[in-house]
């Protein structure tokens, strides 16, 4: 008879709280990155920019901890919660004169994942980094002992789940090419150069007014493919819709009496409120 799978405890990172706090000591002689604080609402969420990407990578690992995902989940109700790291990664398709931009959007089925985004809209594709991460960096190293920093554990996961959760359907050779732009593969681990990670990099989203929000930290970054490419997800719990506007978005949730993902409608509404011209008719559909 065989004998029943062990369980081992899962560790992921996340950030201490002193990690958004000027005066705290625990960057020693590391300061926070000069930032710019967006659409406070009453304390409920907010979105950071910030002006240095490699800076804010450093920063964030002198308040850096690795912890038990079951023992995270569990502190929602303490004074002092860390967050869950979470890359959030958009791709969409630029604006033309047929088309205002496009984002890649799926929404999630029932019983797959996060049951707290069940049947919700998203455009985000990413999840928790994890050990399997790490050990993919060591594998890749020269010395095998290298002691690899938060910023190349963040890209390493953020290649590893963009592959395995999004594909080409219509043109491979393209998407191929988008691989191609981010770097060589090791084996189905990817490594992403982090030049193409701090140019995608955008803003970091906070929120403290949803159970989900309230223990992770949301790093958005945005990608655009070209015109001619349709991505869907490969996950089958994950049904995709293609590219759509943010409008087509929540409209097409609200048709169906759906709720849209709250870092996605926080994070197009902010992208719309940068002054972009297709994004202003956003701006008012997602608040």
């Amino acid at each position: 008879m065989n004998a029943p799978a062990v369980k081992y405890p899962e560790f992921i990172p996340a950030l201490l709280p002193s990690f958004l706090q000027t005066d705290s000591p625990m960057g020693g002689s590391l300061t926070l990155p000069t930032r710019i604080t967006f659409a406070e609402t009453d304390g409920a969420y907010s979105v950071v920019e910030f002006d240095d990407y490699e800076a804010l990578m450093r920063y964030a690992e002198s308040h850096l901890i690795y912890a038990q995902r079951e023992w995270l989940e569990k502190t929602q109700k303490a004074a002092m919660i860390p967050r869950q790291v979470l890359p959030y990664h958009i791709f969409y398709k630029e604006e033309t004169t047929l088309h205002p931009r496009r984002y890649f959007t799926y929404q999630r089925k029932e019983g797959g994942g996060e049951p707290r985004l069940s049947k919700k809209y998203s455009v985000g594709v990413g999840g928790h980094p994890e050990m399997i991460d790490a050990v993919g960096l060591a594998c890749g190293s020269v010395t095998k002992m290298e002691q690899h920093t938060f910023r190349q554990l963040v890209e390493f996961s953020s290649g590893r789940e963009i592959l395995e959760e999004v594909e080409c359907t219509n043109r491979a050779e393209h998407w191929e090419a988008v691989k191609n732009r981010y770097g060589q593969g090791h084996g189905y681990v990817p490594h992403f150069p982090p030049t193409r990670f701090k140019e995608a990099f955008q803003f970091l989203i906070l929120e403290n007014d949803n159970d989900v929000g309230r223990i992770h930290i949301a790093l958005v970054y945005l990608h655009k493919v070209d015109e001619i490419q349709e991505l869907a997800c490969k996950e089958t719990l994950l049904q995709t819709h293609g590219f759509l506007t943010p409008v087509e978005i929540f409209t097409r949730a609200e048709q169906e009496g759906r709720e849209v993902e709250s870092w996605t409608a926080r994070a197009l509404k902010h992208i719309a409120q940068q002054g972009c011209s297709w994004g202003r008719q956003t701006a008012a559909k997602a608040g």
